[in-house]
């Protein structure tokens, strides 16, 4: 893998689009870039509103759903991004008590802005966590 070599999102988008699928393994060994390059372009690819998914056979667009298959697709996606965000959750959970004692102590030991940062982390963590908490009242 070469560290000179350039690729630009609109390549990695390219590649996807006329193979359909496509892994990070394979881009990566087209391109001849590491891993993490593709999966940066990735990242520029979403944040510019391009609808790129993954599974286990590898990236693909799904601009719209037409179809049983695409509905298919977009459904497995879905439910493994819900499984590993009830898993962060439950990672998470036991952490919520300590969040509250902890931001007293912490205060005074960070700046205004890590305490800002870390109370974006601490309200996510705890929007998690409140949902498992429904989901497991939900499941009883």
């Amino acid at each position: 893998m070469g560290r000179n070599q350039k690729v630009t999102p609109e390549q990695v988008l390219n590649k996807i689009e006329n193979n359909g699928r496509i892994t990070k393994a394979q881009l990566s060994e087209d391109f001849e870039v590491c891993q993490q390059t593709i999966m940066n372009k990735i990242k520029t690819l979403r944040n510019d509103d391009e609808r790129i998914f993954f599974d286990e056979n590898g990236y693909y667009k799904l601009d719209s759903i037409n179809n049983v298959e695409d509905t298919e697709k977009f459904k497995k996606y879905l439910n493994w991004v819900f499984s590993v965000l009830k898993g962060i959750a439950l990672c998470g959970k036991p952490t919520k008590p300590l969040l509250n004692e902890s931001k007293k102590i912490l205060k005074t030991l960070m700046s205004k802005e890590e305490r800002i940062l870390l109370s974006k982390y601490t309200l996510q963590i705890n929007k998690m966590i409140d949902y498992i908490e429904i989901e497991e009242e939900i499941e009883e």
